[in-house]
C-alpha cells in the first residue's frame, strides 16, 4: 500500500471518527508471508499487520 500511515496518524484517523480507547497493537510480518511475497527482499521492515481496537461513544 502507497503512502500508508504511521501507527499515530492511524490512531489519530480512528479518533478523529469519534471513536475511543483506540489501540494499535503491530505485529510482525510472518515468515511465510515474507518468503512467499518479499523474495530477497525484507519486507518485514516495509509492511506490517496490526489488532486495531476501539469503541464508539453511546
Amino acid at each position: 500500500m502507497s503512502g500508508a500511515s504511521s501507527v499515530e496518524e492511524l490512531e489519530n484517523i480512528i479518533r478523529r471518527a469519534g471513536f475511543v480507547d483506540v489501540s494499535v497493537k503491530e505485529k510482525p510480518v510472518s515468515k511465510e508471508y515474507e518468503e512467499k511475497w518479499g523474495r530477497s527482499l525484507s519486507v518485514g521492515q516495509y509492511i506490517m499487520s496490526s489488532t486495531i481496537t476501539a469503541r464508539k461513544p453511546e
